[in-house]
């Protein structure tokens, strides 16, 4: 019984790639990758190009904020705790008392 070409592929009955053909297999990889990195730092320099000219063309529509503005303020404004991060807060603050308590115990003991 003859195997068929697609059914010994999915079988992996085929012989071995030479060392040439995966030399060669290798060498088109590494070519690509290479294309592929071009292209990408071509379309990122050509993105950042377009998001700068937008901002240019809407700098008039901007609103002038006169607080200053940084991104980490060494947590002077924080922001508010999600509920679940409070839940979690509660819990532990109670779980430290439990704790504490208990070793206190044992200390008197």
């Amino acid at each position: 019984m003859a195997m068929t070409l697609r059914k010994s592929l999915i079988l992996g009955v085929l012989a071995e790639e030479s060392g040439k053909t995966k030399k060669a297999r290798a060498k088109l990889k590494n070519k690509l990758d290479a294309t592929d990195k071009k292209l990408k730092d071509q379309t990122l320099d050509k993105k950042s190009q377009e998001i700068s000219k937008w901002i240019e063309r809407h700098a008039n529509d901007r609103v002038s904020v006169k607080k200053d503005i940084s991104l980490f303020d060494q947590n002077r404004n924080s922001a508010k705790m999600s509920r679940n991060i409070e839940k979690m807060a509660e819990e532990l603050a109670l779980d430290l008392k439990i704790s504490s308590e208990a070793i206190d115990q044992k200390k008197k003991k």
